[in-house]
């Protein structure tokens, strides 16, 4: 996934602020529209400081992404220690996953096989890939953060929830 850059979320603010629909504005900047949903979300819900380090390069928008379901002081805590200790935003989404009790999921595979069709999968799918595998059967575990996740990684395995 390539990065959004700071002058996209400034287009994409000014668009959102001329009541240009998600829709529009996605084909207008070559992003997809759930990108765009996640662009609108964080402006919205990020704290002014939040965007000013992503304007500034110390984070990205992803990174504010992943805090907003978290109380602002826990999310202000996670963002400064991110800029401090230069966390990667996977690096980041684990420390939220122990922030809100959850377990990580686990490493890939023992099986190598297994674990490059993990990595490939997550590569295709932006998103953390599981396969837990038992005699014949076993189950395949997309990870997402939020419905927003949710709805992107739908979209790229091609449900039109119609």
């Amino acid at each position: 996934m390539i990065a959004v850059q700071p002058s996209d979320i400034e287009k994409v603010r000014q668009l959102l602020e001329q009541k240009t629909k998600q829709r529009d504005i996605a084909i207008l900047l070559g992003l997809s529209r759930p990108r765009v949903a996640n662009i609108a979300r964080t402006l919205k819900r990020a704290r002014p400081e939040w965007l000013e380090w992503v304007d500034r390069g110390a984070l990205t928008l992803k990174h504010l992404e992943y805090v907003l379901n978290l109380k602002p002081a826990l999310a202000d805590e996670l963002l400064r220690r991110a800029m401090q200790y230069g966390w990667s935003t996977d690096y980041l989404r684990k420390e939220v996953t122990k922030a809100k009790g959850v377990r990580v999921l686990e490493e890939p595979s023992a099986d190598p096989n297994v674990a490059d069709l993990e990595r490939r999968l997550s590569s295709q799918y932006q998103a953390r890939v599981s396969i837990d595998t038992k005699g014949g059967g076993g189950r395949l575990v997309f990870a997402f953060v939020d419905n927003d996740d949710l709805e992107g990684i739908l979209e790229r395995i091609g449900y039109r929830g119609e």
